[in-house]
This record gives C-alpha cells, sequence and structure tokens, in this order.
C-alpha cells in the first residue's frame, strides 16, 4: 500500500505549497502586501476548476497514469521554478505562471486520488487506511510548509552577504522539494506498471464524485461557506502578513525560521487537531447518546461559530502584547490554528455534500470548490485591507464579522437542517 502514502503525499506537498508557501516568495520577492495576497489567492482560486475535471477514467490503470502524470507535472514545475530563482532573470512572471501550473495540476490530482481511492479500496479497507493516510498528508504538509521555510531561513542567514541571497535560498528550498516530488511520482509510475497485482480492485463501475458535480448547487454553497468561513477567510493570508511584517507597520517581524516554526509546524499540527475533532463530532452525530437530538446539534454548531471568532482575536492580542520568545508564539499560534480548524467544520454541519470525501484532510477540505471560491475572495481583499487599516483594527473587523457567521449559521441551520441528515 506505498502507492497510497505516495498519492495523498504528493498531494500535500503540492497543496502546502501553493497555499502557504507561495505568500511568503510573493513577499520576499519585493510585491506589495495586496498584489501578494491577490496573487496567491488566485493560486487557491484555481481550485474552482476541480467539477470540470471530473471525468469518467475506465480502469485502475489509466488512474494511475494520470497520477503519475500530474505528479511528473508538478515535479517539473518546480524544478523550473527553482532554476528561475537561482538564475533570477524575471522570478516573478515565471514564479507565478510555475506556482498556477502547480495549483492546477494539484486539483486535477486531487480529483484523480479521491476516485482511486473509492475504487480501489472496499468501504472497509479505507476505514481501516483513513487515519494512516490522514496523517500521512498531514506529515507531508507540515515537511512543506515547516521545513521549508525553516531551511529557506537558514540559507538566507548563510548566503546574507550575497546579493541574490533571498533567491538562492527560494531556488534551492524549491528544487529540493522539485526532488522529493520526482521520488513520490517515480513510486507512482512503478505502481501504475504493476496495477495488474492488486489484489483488492474493485470493479470498473464508474464513480461519481458527487461533490464536485454538485452543479447549480455550488453557487448556493459557496455563498453559504462565503458568509460562514468569513473571519476565517479575511485571516488566512493576513496572518501570516502579521507575523511576517516589520514592527514599524505593526506586525512581529518574525524571521523565517520562527513562522515556519510556529505556522507551518506547531500551528499546522493544531490545525488538523481541530479539523479532525470536528469532523469526528459531526461524523457521530446521532451515534453517541450525548450527540443525539437536536440541541445537541445546536449545540456543536454554536461552539464552531464561536471558534471563528476566536483565531482573529488571538492575533489582536498578539498586536496589544506581542509574544517575547518562540515558545510564546508557537503557543498563541497553535490556540488560533487550533480554532482555525475546528470551526471550518461548521460549513460540512449545515451542508454535508461539502464533506462527503472519506478523507478530508487540510488541502482537501480547503480544495473544495465551494470553499475555495468563498475563502479566495475574502483572502484575495486583506492585504489591501490590512494595509488600508492595519493589523490591530483589521483584526477588530475581522472578530467582530463572526457575528455575520453567527446570523448565517443560524438562519441556515433552521432552513437546512431538517430537510438534511447529518451523517
Amino acid at each position: 500500500m506505498l502507492w497510497l502514502y505516495a498519492t495523498f503525499a504528493a498531494e500535500s506537498i503540492a497543496s502546502a505549497t501553493t497555499m502557504f508557501v507561495a505568500l511568503l516568495l510573493f513577499l520576499q520577492l519585493g510585491l506589495a502586501w495586496p498584489a501578494a495576497t491577490l496573487l496567491a489567492a488566485s493560486l487557491l482560486g484555481v481550485r474552482i476548476v476541480k467539477p470540470l475535471m471530473a471525468r469518467q477514467h475506465p480502469s485502475p490503470c489509466a488512474l494511475c497514469a494520470c497520477l503519475a502524470m500530474a505528479e511528473w507535472g508538478m515535479a517539473l514545475a518546480m524544478a523550473a521554478l527553482g532554476v528561475a530563482l537561482v538564475r533570477g532573470r524575471g522570478c516573478m512572471p515565471v514564479a507565478a505562471a510555475m506556482l498556477m501550473a502547480v495549483s492546477l495540476l494539484c486539483s486535477w490530482h486531487e480529483t484523480l486520488s479521491q476516485v482511486l481511492y473509492a475504487r480501489c479500496l472496499s468501504p472497509s479497507r479505507q476505514r481501516y487506511w483513513r487515519m494512516a493516510v490522514y496523517v500521512c498528508s498531514m506529515g507531508a504538509m507540515v515537511a512543506t510548509y515547516g521545513l521549508t521555510l525553516l531551511g529557506v531561513g537558514s540559507l538566507q542567514v548563510l548566503h546574507h552577504q550575497s546579493a541574490h541571497a533571498v533567491t538562492d535560498a527560494w531556488g534551492t528550498a524549491m528544487l529540493i522539494v522539485a526532488s522529493l516530488m520526482a521520488l513520490l511520482a517515480l513510486g507512482s509510475t512503478a505502481s501504475w506498471l504493476r496495477t495488474n497485482t492488486w489484489p483488492d480492485v474493485c470493479s470498473n463501475q464508474t464513480l461519481k464524485v458527487s461533490s464536485q458535480r454538485a452543479g447549480s448547487r455550488t453557487v448556493s454553497a459557496s455563498v453559504l461557506s462565503l458568509l460562514l468561513l468569513l473571519p476565517q477567510s479575511l485571516l488566512f493570508f493576513s496572518r501570516v502578513l502579521f507575523l511576517w511584517a516589520p514592527v514599524a507597520q505593526g506586525g512581529l517581524g518574525c524571521p523565517l525560521p520562527w513562522i515556519g516554526m510556529a505556522q507551518g509546524t506547531i500551528g499546522v499540527v493544531a490545525f488538523a487537531a481541530g479539523l479532525y475533532a470536528g469532523q469526528w463530532q459531526t461524523s457521530h452525530l446521532g451515534r453517541r447518546r450525548w450527540l443525539s437530538g437536536r440541541r445537541a446539534e445546536r449545540r456543536i454548531l454554536m461552539a464552531m461559530v464561536a471558534a471563528t471568532a476566536v483565531s482573529p482575536a488571538v492575533y489582536l492580542v498578539m498586536t496589544c502584547h506581542p509574544p517575547a520568545s518562540l515558545v510564546l508564539l508557537c503557543c498563541a499560534t497553535s490556540v488560533a490554528q487550533l480554532s482555525f480548524g475546528y470551526s471550518l467544520n461548521v460549513v460540512s454541519m449545515l451542508w454535508p455534500g461539502l464533506s462527503d470525501a472519506p478523507l478530508m484532510s487540510a488541502s482537501r477540505c480547503l480544495g473544495r470548490p465551494a470553499i475555495a471560491a468563498a475563502v479566495a475572495m475574502p483572502a484575495a481583499l486583506s492585504g489591501w485591507a490590512v494595509q488600508l487599516l492595519g493589523f490591530r483594527h483589521f483584526f477588530v473587523a475581522d472578530t467582530l464579522s463572526a457575528l455575520v457567521t453567527c446570523v448565517a449559521a443560524w438562519t441556515a441551520w433552521r432552513a437546512y437542517t431538517p430537510k438534511i441528515q447529518i451523517q
């Protein structure tokens, strides 16, 4: 079952690169905050086209071949990005183009891997491997997000006397990530060549991925997700801006290794814990005595809505009382990330069709077309809003926007949940 780990690890590496690492790359290449958040949000918004990628695949062999091509494509795009950064010629256009190609290929890869997982593993084996694959995906994301920033920051310190220290460090990091992606692609290619030896391949019936073929429901789901995730969408990029921005501009002025440790390592682990806790609660509604009945549903829903205000409130506190050490910074960001991950489940509770996949890791949750569309729009404007209001007033407004989430959640709960059977 090594193909399973390799497939989802490659997907998480590409998702972490385009969702999180790309923003810091754009900032260090000299883009202004509004332009950097707009360009980074466009990489996330590419996930909207995933319904167009859900097509019929006649056999597991064809699925493996497409997965291998997607992974080799992502590896080549990252390698081209690394070479362009090291040479320092036209870095920004090439970086944007290569990262956009990685995001498109990652969206295709997510669709293919979901179909392959559902077709090549029986339901009992899916339940057995679910947690293992979840941990593997989150581990790959931690390694990419956290270790990449740690490595880039260390290389920049090592070559601080060079005029091209920033581009050389990022180029070296992207080449290392591309090499890792190539190794995983080699594993997928080997699995494709030995597909006929799989003992548990299911029938070749066409699998319909309902959540990605929602049709007209996608618009309604996007609007609902926009209202429910408004505080988290505004915080998606602004939290990184706050950690990276100099103290003179209202930020914390953290070096890249600190951001990698607090946001990319400890923060991602806390995010995964919060996301999984919310998923467990929503999946066990009606199956436990304390999770049965409308009162239990309302209690969990209100807890998730309240969690949407906790994350921006933590960053608001840090604007007034900046953490004095890396340990305090990690503690604060872990609380914010824990509530961030937990609150994302408010969408799946009110709209179960958005989260019907058996694997809801961080990349897959944010990669849903409706959720990606809802998060991308406010996130794109967050850089402009921070520049206009300043970090403290922005986080105050972000915390108060949880009132919009509360009204939308209460209205949706009364309108939809009597007609929806929450699984």
